[in-house]
């Protein structure tokens, strides 16, 4: 049975991620797009959380985003 294409890589989709950070798939994508250019350090966290991204990944996130990731390094649940 044919479970449908073949991913080019292996991981989450869209939606997934999406659906593990809180955010609607339309966010995501804007924000992947670059048309939404402002994420709140909230919307971040939820991010690397999904991700599983360590906090220096997650605060490289912050960086990108033009954000400073002050209150990172106290919550080691990222």
């Amino acid at each position: 049975m044919d479970s449908g294409p073949c991913r080019r890589v292996p991981g989450l989709r869209r939606e997934e991620l999406a659906m593990l950070a809180g955010i609607s798939v339309d966010y995501y994508l804007r924000l992947e797009q670059g048309r939404d250019k402002h994420p709140s350090p909230q919307v971040l966290d939820a991010l690397a959380r999904a991700l599983r991204l360590d906090i220096k990944a997650a605060e490289h996130l912050h960086r990108l985003a033009g954000l400073r990731a002050c209150g990172l390094a106290r919550d080691a649940q990222l």
